[in-house]
């Protein structure tokens, strides 16, 4: 899934050993999801929280990162995080990139 995401210029944060379930949404505010190499587009909030359910109680120390496009509305995300949040993610962080120099 294509998003344009935010551009910050603060220092990277040290990744982790295990791979991310990361959760992306784009301009439209559609969803996709992946963890590792398991990409799924195309789905609707109660399945991001299923899922979410089941990869942290599998994996409960998976991080758990958003891809949020920069145009969507700041409420789009923050429901997310909260739906998440709900799903058994202890935190939740969000993914940008570096400004082009």
């Amino acid at each position: 899934m294509e998003v344009e995401l935010p551009q910050v210029t603060t220092q990277p944060i040290e990744t982790q050993s295990t791979d991310p379930l990361v959760v992306t949404i784009d301009a439209q505010g559609r969803f996709s999801m992946n963890v590792g190499n398991n990409p799924k587009e195309g789905i609707d909030p109660n399945e991001v929280q299923k899922r979410t359910r089941v990869v942290l109680k599998n994996k409960p120390n998976t991080p758990v990162l958003v891809r949020g496009d920069k145009r969507i509305h700041y409420g789009a995300v923050v429901e997310l995080m909260t739906l998440l949040q709900s799903a058994g993610a202890e935190s939740v962080g969000l993914v940008t990139e570096l400004p082009e120099s």
